[in-house]
């Protein structure tokens, strides 16, 4: 799904000279970017305009960035966080995976592989907007026309696990990259 809008990336890192890379190649890309240096300047930018992502550094000099992204995703459950860190462990991904972070990046990486994750959670969130626009309770709507009958009534149930299902996947298949993509299940 292509991006429509010129996407906004908020970058959080208390290292000037990474902001800047992560700036220029953010805005290279055709993003519009801001840099926030700590959680609290994070936080105060969070609050002044939409960011359609963010890229946030796992080690603050102010904050821990998982305080900060459980802050974010309490907010806005649909906003992907990327975390990126040089102290990167299997424990600190394990909480970032816990905490809903979209990706996570150990530092250093290739260009590629940002431009890649954030092309992925653009793409994911533009997905979760479009079926957010979609009635959600299309199937309940349906029962009270057609009928209330336990069949009907299990098949619009059914409907709507189906497209719980196909979020979910649609969450992981991102996560993963086209490389590993899902099939359908149903």
């Amino acid at each position: 799904m292509p991006v429509l809008h010129q996407a906004k990336v908020l970058i959080v890192d208390d290292d000037p000279e990474f902001g800047l890379v992560a700036k220029n190649l953010v805005e290279i890309e055709g993003f519009l970017a801001r840099l926030a240096a700590s959680g609290k300047e994070a936080l105060a930018a969070y609050a002044e305009e939409p960011f359609d992502v963010i890229l946030l550094d796992l080690m603050l000099g102010d904050a821990s960035g998982l305080d900060l992204l459980r802050t974010v995703r309490s907010q806005d459950p649909l906003l992907p966080v990327i975390v990126v860190t040089a102290h990167g462990s299997i424990e600190s991904a394990a909480e970032a995976v816990q905490a809903e972070a979209f990706d996570y990046l150990g530092k250093p990486f290739r260009a590629a592989e940002l431009v890649g994750a954030l092309r992925r959670a653009l793409e994911w969130r533009g997905s979760q907007r479009t079926q957010k626009a979609e009635p959600r309770d299309q199937g309940l709507v349906m029962t009270s026309i057609v009928g209330r009958s336990p069949a009907m009534v299990a098949f619009c149930l059914v409907e709507q696990v189906e497209r719980a299902c196909q979020v979910a996947l649609g969450r992981l298949e991102a996560r993963l990259g086209a490389a590993h993509a899902i099939a359908p299940i149903i």
